[in-house]
């Protein structure tokens, strides 16, 4: 079932979107611009999280397609994965690219998009990170 291996890459891929909020200390930052307070936890809480599964070729819908996590701070964070080689027909259920958007409120703070590359035989060889938009929270 290719779906719930899915399902869980999503686990660690919030988890290093976590990590780069509190290794920027953003959260600290954005709270002593308008008021001194002290570092927060954007991610504390019971967040509300929709699934998404409605992959074209999936009719058993297993396959996870997106993911939103809103957090009680109003911080969010949506995953669109992207499946399949085109080149190549063995490799349709693939995950090859996540798209990451993180916000504040509805608004965009910063997007990263995953590249997961993979040799002949369809084993993950490495994954590229990159930042596509976003504020430059590094001082």
């Amino acid at each position: 079932m290719p779906g719930v291996m899915n399902d869980y890459l999503i686990f660690p891929i919030l988890d290093i979107v976590k990590s780069e909020i509190h290794r920027n200390n953003y959260a600290k930052k954005q709270e002593s611009k308008s008021s001194g307070a002290a570092d927060i936890d954007l991610f504390k809480g019971i967040p509300s999280v929709i699934l998404e599964r409605n992959h074209p070729n999936d009719s058993s819908k297993t396959i996870l397609t997106k993911a939103a996590v809103v957090y009680p701070s109003g911080w969010g964070v949506l995953n669109e994965l992207d499946y399949g080689d085109p080149a190549d027909p063995n490799f349709t259920w693939i995950l090859k690219e996540v798209n990451i958007k993180v916000t504040k409120s509805g608004e965009m703070i910063m997007v990263y998009n995953i590249r997961l590359n993979y040799d002949d035989r369809g084993m993950l060889t490495n994954t590229v990170a990159t930042k596509l938009a976003g504020i430059d929270i590094h001082y």
